[in-house]
């Protein structure tokens, strides 16, 4: 296990901060702040940038080119995955809401967010199937509360507890 220092950043949230917009909806959001650890901590709030590209080109996220979703979950290393530069990506997928009978039975769209860590920084792109698009937000503000709890359940850069 790598040693951690006082000059490494990791996630934390101070809690909700409304809804994240996006094209398919709204989802409650809660915020990101990183923080070093130590008595001299350090606070830093992410100055987001929102990008979106067609589904059928490339893309950029990270500073890094791709040209298809897959490259962002290129190999799996534990838990983790790699994309195809080596970075890691944590990847969580799920189910797109259903609010009735009818859509719990014929429903099959996935929401998938791919989260780029670039050491004090994540990168969150999402796909929802069946859209002609990729949505890119560099240095996330905030993320989906099911993203958070997510990153919470794996202790994914967050402060050690």
């Amino acid at each position: 296990m790598k040693k951690q220092t006082q000059e490494e950043l990791f996630l934390t949230s101070p809690g909700a901060c409304g809804a994240i917009k996006t094209h398919t909806g709204h989802s409650a959001a809660y915020k990101l702040l990183w923080v070093s650890a130590g008595p001299d901590a350090v606070t830093r709030e992410p100055q987001e940038i929102r990008k979106q590209f067609p589904l059928d080109g490339a893309f950029t996220a990270a500073g890094q080119p791709y040209s298809t979703l897959s490259e962002l979950i290129h190999s799996e290393d534990g838990d983790a995955f790699r994309d195809i530069y080596g970075r890691e990506v944590l990847y969580v997928l799920k189910r797109f809401p259903c609010f009735d009978f009818y859509d719990t039975m014929y429903e099959n769209r996935f929401e998938r967010w791919f989260l780029i860590y670039t050491g004090g920084s994540v990168t969150r792109v999402k796909y929802t199937d069946e859209t002609d698009y990729v949505e890119v937000w560099e240095d996330a503000a905030s993320l989906e509360y099911e993203v958070w709890q997510e990153i919470e359940a794996q202790c994914w850069h967050t402060l050690p507890k």
